[in-house]
């Protein structure tokens, strides 16, 4: 089926993400290998999917509250963890969207901001 939806791409985007729950998020690690697998097969280089600040990078400055964070929810990070690798191991020119928490259809009680490395 992934075969089929990437067919003639020249890039895919990925809305794949973390949902909170460690057996759903698993699901997604499956998803996400089954994506780079087809992906290499049709030659595709450019890959865009979601991911969180779990998955660290080099250029992070934790904070206190994020190192918490981690550490509390540690068995739901490691499956994002694992699917952040495996975008960051592959072979295809990527960008992962690490979202700091999730959004809802509620109104704006805050500001959010973000920001692009490299």
């Amino acid at each position: 089926m992934v075969k089929q939806a990437i067919s003639g791409s020249q890039a895919v985007v990925s809305a794949l993400g973390p949902t909170g729950k460690p057996e759903s998020d698993q699901q997604i690690s499956l998803g996400i290998a089954n994506i780079l697998t087809a992906l290499k097969e049709f030659g595709i280089k450019r890959f865009v999917a979601l991911s969180t600040t779990s998955a660290q990078d080099a250029l992070d400055i934790d904070s206190t509250k994020f190192k918490l964070r981690r550490t509390m929810i540690r068995k739901g990070n490691e499956s994002i963890v694992k699917y952040t690798e495996l975008v960051r191991q592959s072979d295809c020119d990527w960008t992962l969207l690490r979202i700091a928490s999730l959004l809802t259809d509620k109104p704006l009680n805050k500001k959010r901001a973000c920001w692009v490395f490299g």
